[in-house]
């Protein structure tokens, strides 16, 4: 038996090698690598079935026939051999949980343990039932698929040119008279700060073993997603502090309140003439692009769906065939739940815009990091989600915001 802990072992520190070997190179794990991992685990694990069956026939020798137990104690140099570290025990349960392997962090921390019931305790089941963790339906998030994307690599921010002011029109003119010098042009520059965006959380391991379900990898999932709900909140309605400008937003260096269309509705609702007041607010080109979306909040939706224009004809029209989606005036629209949803008057309520007229600038990609050592003292590890974002509006004529009277 020793020496199938010895081989567990010594294919554990194999993983480790490969795994620090990425580290120093400050990559990705590659495809090669990633399945020669999961080789060894598979081979790990079938050595661990292979110790547990000896054990238990071990234990049942003993217990039908107590005077063997001399004769079957292992071998001296078998007793003597050094059992496996606290590192071998764990890297390779936890190297099998992941889907990738991040890095970077600093992190807030709370605990899961198995003891607690509501810190996790119920995902350790009594008895096979389920292997699925049940959930509130995430927050559906659609700006970072329309926007314009911008990386930053090794700078703090991101200067974007903006067109200010445009060339004043040519004119027709005799033969030989001097060109009209034109000074009109003029240029501004939008700045993006990627600012860090991060959470962690800490599980104890007890659960992470003897859970039924996958718990690492639901946590990874878990952390990135709400990652993304955040970027989503902020790119609709940030502040633009220390965090994405948001496209509700009134900011000078957003959407100012010159883009606000209130004329046709009320103080309290939205109305038919405000929806098309709002959208012939926009350019046609604006319109026309495959990135033009309403963006409202479903009670807002709720609302612009009992409309009817003066035929009678309701502006909502359902999507024709499964790549069609329904619309609003002939526009799709998505329903957000971080849209304001206020209906005061003065208040913006929804708009309809250009989302590739929307800058995210990123110095990295969500990545989580496992921590497999700090807080093994707490018989726990933790995980660290994180990224580098800011966003804003480039060119506000590219949106119009729904307002009530």
């Amino acid at each position: 038996m020793a020496a199938i802990e010895i081989e567990i072992r010594e294919l554990t520190l194999d993983i480790g090698r490969i795994l620090s070997k990425a580290e120093a190179e400050k990559r990705d794990l590659s495809r090669k690598e990633t399945h020669e991992i999961r080789q060894i685990e598979d081979k790990i694990e079938d050595l661990r079935d292979e110790l547990a069956s000896s054990r238990r026939h071990f234990a049942d020798l003993i217990e039908s026939d107590p005077g063997s137990r001399s004769m079957l104690r292992p071998p001296a140099d078998d007793r003597q051999a050094a059992p496996p570290s606290r590192r071998a025990r764990y890297d390779s349960e936890m190297v099998r949980a992941l889907d990738g392997y991040f890095r970077r962090g600093k992190f807030e921390s709370r605990t899961l343990q198995m003891d607690l019931d509501t810190a996790g305790g119920y995902a350790v089941l009594p008895e096979s039932i389920t292997t699925e963790i049940l959930h509130d339906l995430d927050n559906s998030v659609f700006v970072r698929g329309l926007a314009r994307m911008f990386r930053v690599a090794k700078s703090a921010s991101l200067g974007i040119p903006i067109m200010d002011a445009d060339v004043s029109d040519p004119e027709f003119t005799s033969e030989v008279a001097e060109a009209d010098l034109d000074s009109a042009m003029s240029f501004e520059k939008r700045a993006l700060y990627p600012r860090r965006l991060v959470k962690a959380i800490k599980v104890s391991r007890d659960l992470i073993e003897r859970s039924s379900a996958n718990i690492a990898e639901f946590i990874i999932n878990r952390l990135t997603q709400k990652i993304s709900v955040v970027e989503e909140s902020k790119f609709l309605t940030g502040s633009g502090s220390n965090e994405p400008l948001g496209i509700f937003t009134v900011s000078d260096f957003g959407v100012s309140t010159s883009r606000d269309i209130s004329t046709g509705n009320t103080n309290t609702a939205i109305t038919a003439d405000g929806l098309i007041n709002a959208l012939y607010n926009l350019k046609g080109q604006y319109i026309r692009s495959g990135s033009c979306r309403w963006i409202f909040h479903r009670d807002a939706i709720k609302m612009i769906r009992k409309l009817k224009d003066g035929s009678g004809t309701y502006l909502w029209q359902a999507g024709l065939g499964d790549n069609r989606p329904s619309t609003i005036l002939g526009i799709p629209y998505t329903i957000s739940e971080y849209c304001p949803n206020t209906f005061t008057s003065g208040l913006r309520v929804g708009c309809v815009g250009d989302l590739s007229f929307y800058g995210i600038a990123e110095a990295d990609q969500i990545s989580v990091q496992a921590l497999l050592e700090k807080y093994a003292l707490e018989n726990c590890n933790a995980y660290v989600a994180q990224t580098h974002v800011d966003g804003g509006p480039l060119i506000e004529e590219a949106f119009s915001m729904v307002t009530l009277a």
